[in-house]
């Protein structure tokens, strides 16, 4: 297998990456355990549980999506949980309500909805704020 780290902040498996093309249309139920990424037009359940699920530009999806990562070129609506990050691309479009971790909008980007960002586990909050008390010397009125 053949790793690469992609713009999203995903590991990609590169080698292998599912798609349907974009004269298919599927209406159901999709369940994947690798990378999947729809060009045509989809109507039901997403699940990509552990990896990436790509809109591509001309998709159309109506669907409630479930993965680790989802990036939006192409238009979706539905509901989305993405375990680590959601992006929306220049000419992408979502709508409905999003849970992640991390949310990211280009320029350009169209959303409608609402945004729940719960908290990472404690290992994984890079780059974090942390309050900090002032020193002691420093709290004495003078």
């Amino acid at each position: 297998m053949v790793f690469a780290s992609v713009a999203t902040g995903v590991s990609q498996e590169v080698s292998r990456v599912m798609s349907n093309g974009e004269s298919v249309f599927i209406k159901g139920t999709i369940t994947a355990e690798e990378n999947f990424e729809i060009a045509g037009k989809v109507e039901g359940t997403i699940e990509v549980r552990n990896h990436l699920l790509t809109i591509a530009p001309n998709a159309r999806v109506f669907a409630t999506v479930s993965a680790k990562a989802v990036r939006v070129a192409g238009n979706l609506t539905g509901l989305v949980n993405a375990t680590e990050r959601v992006e929306v691309c220049q000419d992408g479009a979502l709508e409905g309500d999003v849970s992640a971790p991390r949310i990211a909008m280009q320029d350009g980007a169209v959303f409608h909805g609402k945004i729940d960002m719960p908290r990472r586990p404690a290992d994984d909050r890079r780059g974090e704020v942390v309050a900090m008390r002032p020193a002691a010397s420093l709290s004495r009125a003078v």
